[in-house]
């Protein structure tokens, strides 16, 4: 075997991996669109068990659990997508607004700013609203 060949069969080996996960992650979205959150679970854990590194396959999951109230399962999916890719700023939202909300508890808006300013720096145009809406809950 060539050094050109062990390359070439591990990248395909890898993308073969992807396109399996791709369907599932994108079932769930579907899912979880249709409001469907139980079904976007079981699709999500699916991508999960295919590929066990997919940040979106937990932040989907998260957010399903949040939508079926499972809210410390859900911390956890949240936290698991924000440790496996640190620059995808949706996971940092979602979890933001789980202390926004006060889901552990009384309303943690200390932490959720910090989630959602973390977020902003890395682009997400959801945690600029997020910033707003914190300023408007303090003034309450």
């Amino acid at each position: 075997m060539s050094s050109h060949t062990a390359p070439h069969s591990i990248q395909t080996v890898g993308n073969q991996k992807k396109q399996t996960v791709k369907p599932h992650t994108k079932m769930g979205w579907s899912f979880l669109l249709k409001e469907q959150p139980q079904a976007a679970m079981t699709a999500y854990r699916q991508a999960i068990s295919q590929n066990p590194k997919s940040a979106r396959a937990y932040l989907g999951l998260g957010i399903s659990l949040k939508s079926l109230g499972k809210v410390e399962l859900a911390k956890k999916a949240l936290l698991k997508a924000a440790n496996l890719d640190p620059r995808l700023p949706s996971a940092l939202v979602h979890l933001g607004y789980l202390y926004a909300d006060g889901h552990f508890g009384q309303a943690d808006l200390q932490t959720a700013g910090r989630l959602f300013q973390e977020a902003s720096q890395l682009g997400d145009p959801f945690a600029s609203i997020a910033l707003l809406d914190m300023k408007s809950r303090r003034k309450l």
